[in-house]
């Protein structure tokens, strides 16, 4: 072997030898650092699930709507899913505003009030008057893999036509 051809198989050595230290040194800081906890449920975390739904319900767009809850641990959820499904299908024009009054909760279960205002134009041809209400919803939400989602909400008649 030559010397070029000897400081040329060095430099590849080192190189794959800095390689794998770089690699190993990058494994062993992951393993050693901190999982990040779980962040409580806030007044902003409600406010981004309720855009959400409010964002879904303006476009009557159902599966975003939808994704706001985590039906698999909500009662009834079959239900809701048709509710909320039949109430988009129905209403023509949707216009809704939440505003947080209240929200709390650690890891893995939270809670959040809201007053609500909404008004939704039936597709019915024969009622050309806007549907308003007003109310009070609560909602219970839980931390899940994919973030907080809302577990229930009361009175759940509210996405309804029914004045």
């Amino acid at each position: 072997m030559n010397s070029f051809q000897l400081r040329f198989f060095r430099c590849a050595l080192l190189a794959i030898s800095l390689a794998c230290f770089i690699s190993t040194s990058r494994s062993a800081l992951a393993q050693n650092a901190p999982s990040p906890s779980p962040q409580p449920f806030t007044a902003s975390t409600a406010s981004q699930l309720l855009a959400q739904i409010t964002q879904g319900l303006i476009a009557r767009n159902q599966n975003q709507v939808l994704a706001a809850f985590d039906l698999t641990r909500m009662q009834d959820s079959a239900l809701f899913r048709q509710q909320m499904i039949s109430f988009i299908a129905h209403a023509e024009n949707i216009r809704i505003y939440f505003h947080v009054t209240e929200a709390s909760g650690d890891p893995p279960n939270g809670r959040a009030e809201a007053n609500v205002e909404m008004e939704a134009d039936p597709r019915d041809s024969n009622n050309t008057v806007p549907i308003r209400k007003q109310a009070r919803l609560r909602f219970a939400a839980e931390n899940t893999s994919s973030g907080w989602k809302f577990t229930d909400v009361q009175p759940r008649g509210f996405f309804s036509l029914e004045p």
